[in-house]
């Protein structure tokens, strides 16, 4: 993972890679978080107790559902999955894509657009649908395939490994991705902040070529130092429950566990 999510910057730098390129790579590495908690949470066995939280953050129907024994056997190497999960899943990453994904994809290659050179886009919409055509290069699809597909591999392998599905609900086991793109947004936004603000003190002191190579290296550098400790930060809270700080609020309650566990 370390590697991988490298690889948009180093395109960005080595290999030209246009901002909204990059934009879009990590857009799709969220998708393929989102979607790996999905594929994992469908196999969990406790029903979704949304009633007994005192509020809900994803886009499900209320109710308990425990009373559906419907199972399907896909391999022996798996546990079985519940099609009652579905109904958390499909409106949870719906949801995602279509009030998350698409509009800071929008918002941010809109704003690449006006900023830059050459004619203004009719729409806001246009530059987003423009900008999907990076995919076209094998290397930025092969990019973003490795970047979705790593989540594929690590989430689930955990998930299992840990016995969650047998523990935890398909509604926290969303949850917890969605909270931590919450946390991910909130350290973008703070840290670009904190990025202007350094720019514009080097500026005060420094020539214009120092001031470029200072961009460069607090842009990509600050980034992904930010992301990988993002990312750890995210492990420790599934691996270690009893954490603080941050980590803990990573880790949604579970209803199932003031009553009496799983079904």
């Amino acid at each position: 993972m370390l590697v991988v999510n490298l690889l948009p910057l180093v395109g960005s730098l080595a290999l030209d890679w246009a901002f909204v390129t990059v934009v879009q790579l990590y857009c799709l590495d969220a998708v393929g978080l989102f979607v790996a908690y999905g594929l994992a949470a469908t196999f969990a066995r406790p029903g979704v107790l949304v009633d007994e939280r005192e509020r809900t953050h994803l886009p499900v129907l209320g109710g308990d559902w425990t009373d559906d024994p419907r199972r399907l056997d896909l391999h022996r190497s798996l546990p079985p999955l519940y099609p009652r999960n579905l109904r958390t899943v499909v409106p949870t990453l719906v949801a995602f894509v279509c009030f998350v994904i698409v509009p800071a994809g929008i918002a941010l290659t809109t704003r690449a657009t006006i900023s830059g050179p050459g004619r203004r886009p009719r729409t806001p919409v246009e530059p987003f649908v423009s900008a999907l055509s990076v995919f076209a290069s094998p290397l930025v699809l092969g990019t973003g395939l490795a970047m979705a597909g790593v989540h594929l591999l690590v989430v689930p392998r955990r998930y299992f490994r840990r016995g969650e599905h047998e523990a935890t609900s398909a509604y926290v086991t969303l949850e917890r991705p969605a909270r931590f793109v919450a946390v991910y947004a909130g350290t973008v936004v703070v840290g670009f902040v904190a990025f202007l603000l350094t720019l514009a003190l080097v500026g005060v002191v420094a020539p214009d070529p120092v001031v470029e190579r200072v961009e460069v290296v607090l842009l990509v550098g600050g980034f992904y130092a930010a992301k990988m400790g993002l990312e750890r930060l995210r492990f420790r809270s599934e691996e270690s429950p009893d954490c603080g700080g941050i980590a803990r609020w990573l880790v949604p309650a579970d209803p199932h566990a003031g009553a009496g566990g799983p079904p």
